[in-house]
């Protein structure tokens, strides 16, 4: 049995903006191992050339839209400083969330491909 994982697909649209969709991510080898085909709406993200980071951060409930955007947009940005192009759309594996002393706090990977400049 496959390990499925909570994960945002992220489209860049914009001016900063990001379209998000909740679904679920399984490894491809995984996938692979039960004979699991992709078919529309899924979509299978190559990870040859891909930009990983491991992150944390807090997260206001009133501001989370804001805040998550404003994660994204700084890994973006880190990428274009590194010589290279990010792609149009990343992935975001959840990994946990906690709270603690009224904080929420986001752990995730996030997955983004590129490509050189």
């Amino acid at each position: 049995m496959p390990t499925v994982r909570s994960t945002q697909r992220l489209t860049f649209l914009g001016d900063d903006q990001w379209q998000a969709e909740w679904g679920f991510s399984v490894p491809a080898e995984e996938a692979a191992a039960i004979g699991l085909k992709t078919s529309s709406p899924a979509v299978l993200m190559s990870t040859e050339k891909t930009f990983i980071q491991y992150t944390n951060y807090p997260v206001n409930r009133e501001r989370a839209k804001e805040q998550h955007f404003h994660q994204y947009n700084q890994l973006v940005a880190h990428i274009r400083r590194m010589n290279l192009v990010p792609g149009q759309v990343m992935l975001k594996e959840v990994v946990a969330y906690t709270l603690k002393n009224g904080t929420r706090q986001v752990y995730c990977i996030l997955r983004i491909p590129v490509t050189e400049n």
